[in-house]
């Protein structure tokens, strides 16, 4: 991209060239041309590509709108569903103060089984409070309210800790907690 000064001598100088002196570097027409054009896409390429933080969406419209409403109908027939908004291994932590792991069928279809065979039909968000830790995690505390065969309810809580992953919001973390 470089030519000797020497060798650019034998070009047309403008008048905003610099005069040439032997035996140093100026660029030749074609240089200045690809630095500039460098120079612009370096600009640009700021404002042409979005930073990731405006590609993700909001935590709280992904769990109101995707992952609460599969808990509202027939759960038990939605479980794959459910499940592809956890991570393939969820950390839980327990009330008493272990953190264990499992994977996500053990955590939540196999007791989902169980909690059918005992009357229960659904469960029904009534309250959430979302915290935006960074652009790319969030906590949630949701209120739930389960729905039993029999008409009685039962009034639950968890936090939820999510991440957006290459495929969108996933959670990754739970406990069961205190209703605020």
């Amino acid at each position: 991209m470089y030519r000797r000064r020497s060798q650019a001598m034998s070009t047309t100088l403008t008048s905003a060239a610099p005069t040439p002196t032997p035996n140093t570097l100026v660029p030749t027409t074609h240089a200045r041309t690809t630095l500039a054009a460098l120079a612009f896409l370096a600009s640009t390429a700021f404002v042409a590509s979005p930073a990731k933080a405006d590609t993700i969406p909001d935590a709280e419209s992904w769990y109101r709108s995707s992952y609460a409403p599969l808990w509202n109908d027939t759960p038990a027939s939605d479980v794959d569903k459910i499940l592809a908004h956890y991570a393939k291994e969820i950390v839980t932590h327990e009330v008493d103060g272990t953190i264990s792991r499992d994977e996500q069928m053990a955590w939540l279809a196999e007791p989902m089984k169980e909690w059918v065979a005992e009357g229960w039909l659904r469960a029904e968000l009534t309250a959430l409070s979302t915290q935006n830790i960074n652009a790319s995690t969030a906590t949630f505390i949701a209120t739930w309210t389960d729905h039993y065969d029999d008409g009685s309810t039962e009034v639950s809580c968890g936090w939820y800790l999510a991440d957006y992953l290459e495929q969108g919001w996933i959670i990754t973390e739970y406990a069961d907690t205190g209703c605020p």
